[in-house]
This record gives structure tokens, C-alpha cells and sequence, in this order.
């Protein structure tokens, strides 16, 4: 009897219809619904189907039990099924001869068929799929990463989908073939490269390769690039590429090795600063060499879960901060008698932090450093009254101390929801540049990346939160850790209306 009810609930979610809540170009999973012809794309919500992946050509328009079906203009086409994972995502490839235009997608397992979701089907919306190789001869390409860095002048390819549609049946399998493309541009580090071929893979169906000359005057770990059409096209996601003088390993303007580099996403990471502390498996902050930008949001712990102690006692030229776990939480401390992250700047002198006897996953650490009598004026600031869509944005300031660290510029936007209430955050930007040059110009192509949403929700009060500031940090060895930092900084941020 006790088996019943497991039952009914196994047969419960074999029923449940699917539901979809976004469909994207697979290696542009941030916009909006729209997908091209001849491209890999993502569906996600629930219910799409058991986890399942195609086990080679001829693809088919059914995969365990899911397919998917677009219909644009009273034309109704099956896609090519790749994938379908525990009933969350599935991707597939949209045929070449899908037409363009506004339609809906549908996704059905097991004979129950989704609500369908409105999608624009577009001549081209390319993305990138983070994947680089360095071409060191027709045989042999290697892929790039921060120790296996390519050198200025050498040629590199960039992997993606959605440059646009081909001759021929994606289900039989690649069918690499070049694009006449005379709008295309490929930016590393915001500086326009050489193209060599732009085009179908012969690797796979449905995957484009772009293949570029790795441009000189730029290096860095984390070399931003992105892919844009002059025409006005929407320009990819970003990725990044590791570029050093000599190839082998990238060196990182910002001190993190090259050898921790590579374990990005594993790193066993204590970030710190005066009023919280968080210890975790996570990424290094992923910042771009000077004077250029990348998209907001890399690097951060996922899951504070190290267990570092019960707490982290902090010791100022004014006395001392406990900075407290809130429970259950094992890697996570706040102070609760000085608000803020990551709150005022600290005042020049000595100061210490430690954790006692430390935890289960750290061991103790003590560290002790000095803070500079330091100055930083966002100089432009008052003068700054709106972010308009036709303009760069200039940002002057002055003080900071280039041999201590580096100013951050980064802007968010945000939008408010009618339908919720609230504001929406819509992505953003961060750029960095040595504190001695006084100022940044934010390109128009790095501003308006969130075009789309923003233009899609006309009369919407719309803000760009920009932020300038001076960091500094101060990195320790500590048992358990691959990096420890302590980091300070000063600055200011402002509320831009977008017009």
C-alpha cells in the first residue's frame, strides 16, 4: 500500500504538461526570445521531457519522447532535437529554411503539448559559445586558456551559433560553408580585428566558427571579445581570451597566477572586507585588462559553505570588529555594529584580521597589512545628468594610487515592471583602467547591450546606475585556500535616467 501514492506521483508528473518560460540562442542565453534559422537554440521550464542527448546523425525531430515545433507565418517546422535535460532545458537546432518573423514555439513530451510562447525568429542573432582555439598550424589547434595563451598576430577561432542560415539539411549533418558578411565585426579587447573566415563549422550542425587574428597592444587573461554587425544587428554575448607576448601563460595585471586561472569555478576562494566575509567554492572576480570592458557579473562565490570558524575578528586603528556567522551558514559573516558592503572607506593604518582557531574546511590565518592615506574624487560626477543612447559616457576623477590598485567603472540598468511593481535588472557592464590616466570614455557598443529589452518596454522609466571607484586588495595565504583578499575601496555611485 505504502507504494501507491509514489506511484501516482510518478504518474501525476508523466502527465503534467510542459511549460515553457524562454527560448534563447544557446550560447546567448540572455535575450528575449528570438532565435535564427540554422542555429542551436535552448527552451527552459518544466516538464520538457526525461534527460537525453542525440547520439548522432541523422538528427531526428524526436528525442525520448520530446520535440519541439515553431510555427512562423502559417509555416510550421520541426526541430532538430540535441538534447533534453532532466526536464528543465532541451536544445535543438531550428532548419535553415525556418521563414523569419514573428511566431511561437511549442515544446510536447509524451503526447502533452506546452502553451505556446511568442518568439521572433531573426535573420542572424549570433552568440558565443566562451570556446576559443589557437591555431598554430592547419593540424594542430590548441584550446586556449590562461596557460595556453595566444600570442599577438596569431590566428584564433571563436566558436558560436547563429550567423544565419544554410544551404542544405542540418539533420544529415555540419554543413561548413562561408557567409558573405561585410557588416561583421569582431572586437578583442574593443579593438577591431582581422577576420579571416566567418561560416558554418565542419564540426558540428548548427555551430559557426569565426576565425581572427589575436590583435596586438592587448593582453590579459580575460581579454573581452564580442561579435558585432555594423548593420545594426544585435552583437553577441561576451567571452573571453587569454592573450600573452609570447603565448604559453597569460600574466593577469590584477596578480591572480595563471595556474589559479585555470581552476575557475573551482577555486577555493575567502573573499573579505571590513563588514562581511564570504568563503566558498567560486570564481575569481573576472576584471579586463585596462582601459577596456566586459559584461558585469564574473567571479563570486556560488555557495558560502567553508566552514572558516565561528568568527573573524577584524582590528582597526580604531579598535576592534567581530564579524559574526549567521547560522546556518558556515561561510558567511556579517558584522552587525557597522552596516554596508562594502561600506566607507578605511581610514590610513595598520590593520589585522584572523579567525581564532579557524574551522572544519580552513585552517586558522592571521594577516596584518597597511592601508595608504589614499584619495578618490569621482570628478564629474554632479555634472553627469542622463544617459543618452547616441552618446558615449565620459567619466573623470582624480586621486587613487596606481601602485596600490585600479578604479572600476560599472553600470547596471534597471527598468521598473508595471506588472510586478518593482525594477528588473536588465545587465550591465564593467570596465577598468589604471587610476593615473583620470578617465574613461564607456563605448557606445559596451552601453547599449540592453538595447532590445530596453526598446521593447516604451515609456518605462529606465536608469543606468553607474558606479566609479578606486579597489585595492590585499591577498594572503591561508590553510584551506587557494586565494584570500581582503579588499577595500572608495568611490561613489549615481542613478541615471535613460533617455
Amino acid at each position: 500500500m505504502r507504494v501507491l501514492p509514489y506511484c501516482f506521483a510518478v504518474a501525476a508528473a508523466l502527465q503534467a504538461q510542459p511549460q515553457v518560460n524562454g527560448v534563447s540562442n544557446d550560447a546567448n542565453r540572455v535575450c528575449c526570445d528570438t532565435i535564427t534559422p540554422g542555429s542551436v537554440f535552448a527552451a527552459f521550464g518544466f516538464n520538457l521531457g526525461r534527460s537525453a542527448a542525440a547520439g548522432g546523425f541523422p538528427l531526428r525531430e524526436e528525442l525520448a519522447g520530446t520535440s519541439v515545433r515553431v510555427t512562423v507565418g502559417g509555416t510550421t517546422v520541426a526541430a532538430l532535437m540535441l538534447e533534453s535535460t532532466e526536464g528543465l532545458r532541451v536544445r535543438a537546432i531550428l532548419p535553415s529554411h525556418t521563414p523569419v518573423g514573428a511566431g511561437v514555439l511549442t515544446v510536447t513530451y509524451n503526447g502533452r503539448t506546452s502553451t505556446p510562447r511568442q518568439i521572433r525568429v531573426v535573420r542572424r542573432q549570433f552568440g558565443i559559445f566562451h570556446s576559443f582555439s589557437n591555431v598554430n598550424s592547419v593540424a594542430d589547434w590548441q584550446n586556449n586558456s590562461p596557460t595556453a595563451a595566444a600570442r599577438p598576430g596569431q590566428l584564433v577561432a571563436l566558436w558560436g551559433t547563429g550567423l544565419g542560415p544554410v544551404a542544405g539539411d542540418e539533420a544529415g549533418g555540419p554543413l561548413p560553408q562561408a557567409f558573405d558578411l561585410p557588416d561583421l565585426e569582431v572586437l578583442v579587447g574593443d579593438k577591431p580585428v582581422r577576420v579571416l573566415y566567418a561560416g558554418r563549422s565542419g564540426c558540428c550542425a548548427g555551430v559557426d566558427q569565426i576565425v581572427f587574428e589575436a590583435p596586438a597592444g592587448v593582453e590579459g587573461c580575460y581579454v573581452p571579445v564580442v561579435v558585432r554587425f555594423l548593420d545594426a544587428g544585435e552583437d553577441s554575448n561576451y567571452a573571453t581570451l587569454s592573450i600573452a607576448r609570447d603565448g604559453g601563460s597569460c600574466s593577469d595585471p590584477f596578480g591572480l597566477p595563471a595556474v589559479l586561472q585555470e581552476k575557475q569555478g573551482r577555486l577555493r576562494i575567502g573573499h573579505m572586507r571590513a563588514w562581511s566575509a564570504a568563503f566558498g567554492l567560486g570564481t575569481a572576480h573576472v576584471l579586463p585588462p585596462f582601459g577596456t570592458c566586459n559584461e558585469w557579473g564574473g567571479g563570486g562565490i556560488g555557495q558560502p559553505n567553508l566552514d572558516a570558524g565561528p568568527v573573524l575578528n577584524f582590528r582597526t586603528p580604531h579598535g576592534l570588529i567581530v564579524l559574526q556567522r549567521p547560522r546556518p551558514i558556515p561561510g558567511h559573516f556579517q558584522s552587525y555594529y557597522l552596516p554596508g558592503d562594502p561600506g566607507p572607506p578605511l581610514d590610513p593604518g595598520e590593520y589585522s584580521i584572523d579567525n581564532g582557531e579557524g574551522g572544519t574546511d580552513v585552517g586558522p590565518f592571521q594577516t596584518t597589512f597597511n592601508v595608504p592615506a589614499l584619495s578618490f574624487t569621482w570628478s564629474n560626477r554632479d555634472s553627469l545628468s542622463a544617459a543618452r543612447r547616441s552618446e558615449a559616457i565620459r567619466v573623470t576623477w582624480s586621486g587613487g594610487d596606481p601602485t596600490q590598485g585600479y578604479v572600476l567603472i560599472s553600470g547596471s540598468f534597471r527598468i521598473y515592471s508595471e506588472d510586478v511593481g518593482i525594477y528588473e535588472g536588465l545587465g550591465g557592464f564593467l570596465c577598468t583602467e589604471r587610476a593615473d590616466k583620470g578617465s574613461f570614455s564607456i563605448p557606445l557598443h559596451v552601453l547599449w547591450r540592453a538595447r532590445v529589452p530596453l526598446e521593447s518596454r516604451q515609456g518605462a522609466p529606465t536608469f543606468l546606475d553607474l558606479s566609479v571607484g578606486f579597489q585595492a586588495h590585499h591577498r594572503f595565504e591561508a590553510p584551506g585556500l587557494d586565494l584570500a583578499e581582503f579588499l577595500y575601496s572608495m568611490g561613489g555611485q549615481k542613478p541615471l535616467p535613460v533617455e
